[in-house]
């Protein structure tokens, strides 16, 4: 019978630390990769924005966040909708540019249309549409991402 050597007290001990140390190390990683992501993120939350006529006062798009999700409110002819700020190719946050009017990626400069379409990449996936609803002329936004 071959009888296979049992670790030490000592190498149980070091993997114990090196595995302790490892998790927030990961966890720090994480989040500097992804800093828009939360635990609340998760879960479907709903914010009250404000009346339409004070959220786009000086522009027909404008920032906002749910639940650390950073949303923009995008105001058409018809009715407001919104937006994700992540960009779906390196998960950055886009910023919107009035000049080009769209969304910029500062980490691979592609580029999205204020309805969330790719105007040019490389990302090849639009923007993820948020639920958004106004009652009364009051804005609701979600960060429930709508198909």
């Amino acid at each position: 019978m071959v009888q296979t050597p049992r670790p030490s007290r000592r190498a149980l001990l070091r993997w114990l630390t090196l595995g302790s140390a490892a998790l927030p190390l990961a966890w720090l990683s994480f989040r500097q990769l992804f800093p828009w992501f939360t635990g609340a993120a998760l879960s479907p939350q709903k914010v009250l924005v404000g009346a339409v006529d004070e959220v786009f006062a000086s522009s027909d798009v404008v920032c906002a966040s749910v639940g650390g999700t950073p949303a923009a409110l995008i105001r058409t002819s018809e009715s407001v909708e919104a937006r994700s700020l992540v960009c779906t190719h390196g998960q950055c946050i886009v910023a919107y540019d009035r000049e080009r009017s769209c969304f910029v990626c500062p980490c691979h400069g592609g580029m999205f249309e204020k309805d969330g379409r790719v105007r040019c990449g490389p990302p090849t996936v639009p923007l993820q549409r948020l639920f958004v609803s106004v009652h009364d002329n009051i804005i609701y936004l979600s960060n429930k991402v709508i198909s």
